[in-house]
Protein backbone atom coordinates (compact mmCIF):
# COMPACT_ATOMS: atom_id res chain seq x y z
CA UNK A 1 0.00 0.00 0.00
CA UNK A 2 1.49 3.54 -1.18
CA UNK A 3 0.17 6.51 0.70
CA UNK A 4 0.33 10.78 -0.88
CA UNK A 5 0.01 12.92 1.86
CA UNK A 6 1.04 16.86 1.61
CA UNK A 7 -1.25 17.60 -1.32
CA UNK A 8 -5.01 18.83 -0.55
CA UNK A 9 -6.17 14.90 -0.82
CA UNK A 10 -4.99 12.26 0.51
CA UNK A 11 -4.60 8.91 -1.78
CA UNK A 12 -4.30 5.31 -0.58
CA UNK A 13 -3.57 2.66 -3.12
CA UNK A 14 -3.02 -0.91 -3.60
CA UNK A 15 0.45 -2.17 -5.42
CA UNK A 16 -1.94 -2.73 -8.39
CA UNK A 17 -2.98 0.62 -8.64
CA UNK A 18 0.75 2.52 -7.25
CA UNK A 19 1.34 4.28 -10.60
CA UNK A 20 -2.25 5.95 -10.90
CA UNK A 21 -2.84 10.13 -10.94
CA UNK A 22 -5.51 11.88 -9.22
CA UNK A 23 -6.08 15.48 -9.67
CA UNK A 24 -4.54 18.01 -12.12
CA UNK A 25 -1.77 20.34 -12.23
CA UNK A 26 -2.78 24.08 -11.50
CA UNK A 27 -2.74 26.62 -13.83
CA UNK A 28 -1.97 30.28 -13.70
CA UNK A 29 -5.33 32.74 -13.31
CA UNK A 30 -8.02 29.97 -12.12
CA UNK A 31 -8.42 27.12 -9.90
CA UNK A 32 -8.97 24.57 -12.01
CA UNK A 33 -11.61 22.10 -12.24
CA UNK A 34 -11.23 20.05 -15.37
CA UNK A 35 -8.33 19.29 -18.26
CA UNK A 36 -9.14 17.52 -20.87
CA UNK A 37 -7.05 16.82 -24.04
CA UNK A 38 -8.31 14.62 -26.92
CA UNK A 39 -5.62 13.40 -30.03
CA UNK A 40 -7.11 13.19 -33.08
CA UNK A 41 -5.30 13.12 -36.99
CA UNK A 42 -6.97 12.97 -40.74
CA UNK A 43 -7.04 9.72 -42.04
CA UNK A 44 -6.90 8.45 -45.92
CA UNK A 45 -7.45 4.97 -47.40
CA UNK A 46 -6.57 3.31 -50.49
CA UNK A 47 -8.79 0.70 -52.21
CA UNK A 48 -8.14 -1.76 -54.48
CA UNK A 49 -10.38 -2.61 -57.60
CA UNK A 50 -12.41 -5.08 -55.17
CA UNK A 51 -12.80 -1.91 -52.57
CA UNK A 52 -10.72 -3.67 -50.18
CA UNK A 53 -8.85 -1.46 -48.11
CA UNK A 54 -4.86 -1.82 -48.86
CA UNK A 55 -3.38 1.00 -47.50
CA UNK A 56 -4.07 3.52 -44.31
CA UNK A 57 -2.26 6.60 -43.75
CA UNK A 58 -3.17 9.12 -40.74
CA UNK A 59 -2.04 12.98 -41.05
CA UNK A 60 -2.73 15.90 -39.93
CA UNK A 61 -2.61 15.27 -35.70
CA UNK A 62 -3.67 17.92 -33.62
CA UNK A 63 -4.77 18.21 -29.66
CA UNK A 64 -7.96 19.15 -28.75
CA UNK A 65 -8.03 20.93 -24.96
CA UNK A 66 -10.39 21.78 -22.88
CA UNK A 67 -9.99 23.62 -19.26
CA UNK A 68 -12.15 24.94 -17.12
CA UNK A 69 -12.29 26.79 -13.57
CA UNK A 70 -13.09 29.44 -10.98
CA UNK A 71 -11.40 32.84 -12.58
CA UNK A 72 -8.47 33.46 -9.55
CA UNK A 73 -6.29 36.41 -11.04
CA UNK A 74 -5.48 38.30 -13.88
CA UNK A 75 -2.84 36.42 -15.75
CA UNK A 76 -2.28 33.07 -17.31
CA UNK A 77 -5.98 30.95 -18.35
CA UNK A 78 -8.02 34.05 -17.29
CA UNK A 79 -6.69 36.23 -20.21
CA UNK A 80 -7.14 34.09 -23.06
CA UNK A 81 -8.92 35.36 -26.30
CA UNK A 82 -9.88 33.77 -29.01
CA UNK A 83 -6.97 32.78 -31.62
CA UNK A 84 -3.91 34.18 -29.10
CA UNK A 85 -1.68 31.64 -28.07
CA UNK A 86 -2.14 29.79 -25.04
CA UNK A 87 0.56 28.45 -22.46
CA UNK A 88 -0.54 25.87 -19.95
CA UNK A 89 1.12 23.84 -17.18
CA UNK A 90 -1.11 20.21 -18.24
CA UNK A 91 0.17 18.02 -19.51
CA UNK A 92 1.00 18.69 -23.36
CA UNK A 93 2.77 15.61 -24.69
CA UNK A 94 0.94 12.37 -24.66
CA UNK A 95 -0.31 10.02 -26.99
CA UNK A 96 1.73 11.05 -30.05
CA UNK A 97 0.93 14.86 -30.05
CA UNK A 98 3.93 17.47 -28.49
CA UNK A 99 5.36 20.32 -28.60
CA UNK A 100 3.89 23.15 -31.06
CA UNK A 101 1.88 25.88 -30.70
CA UNK A 102 -1.24 25.85 -28.57
CA UNK A 103 -4.00 28.67 -30.06
CA UNK A 104 -7.18 29.61 -28.56
CA UNK A 105 -10.52 28.73 -30.17
CA UNK A 106 -13.39 29.68 -27.66
CA UNK A 107 -13.79 31.30 -24.48
CA UNK A 108 -16.52 31.55 -22.16
CA UNK A 109 -17.46 32.59 -18.72
CA UNK A 110 -20.56 32.29 -16.56
CA UNK A 111 -21.03 34.46 -13.65
CA UNK A 112 -24.21 34.37 -10.67
CA UNK A 113 -25.67 36.09 -8.07
CA UNK A 114 -24.90 32.07 -6.08
CA UNK A 115 -21.61 31.17 -8.18
CA UNK A 116 -18.13 32.02 -8.48
CA UNK A 117 -17.13 33.27 -11.73
CA UNK A 118 -15.69 30.29 -14.12
CA UNK A 119 -14.28 30.10 -17.53
CA UNK A 120 -14.15 27.82 -20.21
CA UNK A 121 -11.12 27.35 -22.64
CA UNK A 122 -11.02 25.92 -26.03
CA UNK A 123 -8.06 25.23 -27.86
CA UNK A 124 -5.87 23.42 -30.79
CA UNK A 125 -2.55 22.10 -30.19
CA UNK A 126 -0.41 22.11 -33.40
CA UNK A 127 2.67 20.36 -33.14
CA UNK A 128 4.22 21.76 -36.14
CA UNK A 129 4.03 25.17 -35.47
Amino acid sequence: MTVFAGMAASVITSSLAANVTFGATAETGIILSSFTRSVQGQKAELMDEDGDIVAVSTYGRTAKISISGAINGTTGIATASVGGLLTIANATTEFGVTGGKIIVDTVSSEQGSDKFRTISVEATQYPSM
